[in-house]
């Protein structure tokens, strides 16, 4: 016994290089794929910030009454409505707090229901003056229309593709260090056979090394 352990602690000496660069290959892919989701919500928090800080809405309906500005916050979908006064009247900046689906139907229908339709159908239509504006940046970060969350799930693909090939790249590493260490192992364990070591002796080295 004392024979055994003395060959598994040369082996384990000899492979100490090996093993090293094993575990820390490990530990880079797990630390690579973590970086990278990590990278990808500290990204989306960025733009979001920044998108905020440029413009803090999802539409800006002007030329209303102070009445109309007001009721678009009666609206389920509107999260919160800042009303600013003009030479032409009142503009209500409005943030939605959940989709709204097709966003010219939203609009269209929220119009009607305060009474400045009229308006709506005007900058529609008119390339020369506009009535309400979208956020696009905003509204594409934030989701709340359709079509919205197919620009997201874009950018996570972006990113879940550059994770996958660092995790090859860095797979085809550990792939070639545990084979180099399995082709020591096999010559070694092959010395010990050439020398009379029996099956039930190599399994003790094997299982020593394990617990080492």
């Amino acid at each position: 016994m004392r024979y055994e352990n003395l060959l598994a602690s040369r082996y384990i000496r000899a492979q100490k290089r090996q093993s090293v660069f094993t575990c820390v290959s490990i530990i880079a892919a797990v630390a690579v794929m973590t970086m990278i989701f990590l990278l990808y919500s500290v990204c989306m928090n960025c733009m979001e910030n920044t998108y905020y800080s440029e413009a803090p809405y999802h539409l800006v309906f002007s030329e209303l009454t102070e009445e109309q500005g007001e009721a678009m916050a009666d609206f389920e979908e509107v999260r919160s409505v800042k009303l600013e006064r003009t030479p032409d009247g009142v503009s209500a900046y409005v943030l939605f707090g959940s989709d709204i689906g097709d966003r010219e139907i939203w609009l269209m229908n929220a119009s009607r229901k305060i009474g400045a339709f009229d308006k709506y159908e005007r900058s529609k239509y008119s390339s020369m003056h506009g009535a309400y504006e979208w956020n696009d940046n905003l509204m594409r970060m934030d989701g709340v229309y359709d079509g919205a969350h197919l620009v997201k799930l874009r950018i996570f693909c972006i990113f879940f593709i550059f994770a996958v090939l660092f995790a090859f790249a860095l797979r085809l590493i550990i792939d070639t260090a545990f084979e180099v260490s399995s082709k020591e192992r096999e010559r070694h364990y092959g010395v010990l056979q050439s020398i009379g070591a029996t099956p039930e002796q190599i399994v003790r080295i094997i299982t020593l090394e394990g617990m080492r």
